[in-house]
């Protein structure tokens, strides 16, 4: 199974603002926080699948991670209060 973002990235080098480089990342931010590198003209899978899926970077000591605060109803709630 390919990733949405992974998919963008090939979209962006065969008509999109990456055709012609070889090397690039690609950041995805709708439903969740996403992404893909490219590099040599190939998506980097890596060893599972999903090398640039920045949304499971936890940043934070609580356990919170960049989709669960970049997501837009998690903005929503957060511009509520």
């Amino acid at each position: 199974m390919i990733e949405a973002p992974h998919c963008g990235a090939l979209a962006e080098m065969a008509w999109g603002a990456a055709t012609g480089e070889s090397d690039f990342l690609l950041c995805k931010f709708d439903l969740g926080v996403g992404g893909a590198i490219v590099r040599d003209s190939t998506v980097v899978r890596g060893v599972n699948g999903s090398a640039a899926e920045f949304g499971h970077i936890v940043w934070d000591p609580e356990g919170s991670h960049t989709d669960a605060d970049a997501v837009p109803s998690a903005v929503a709630e957060r511009l509520r209060r």
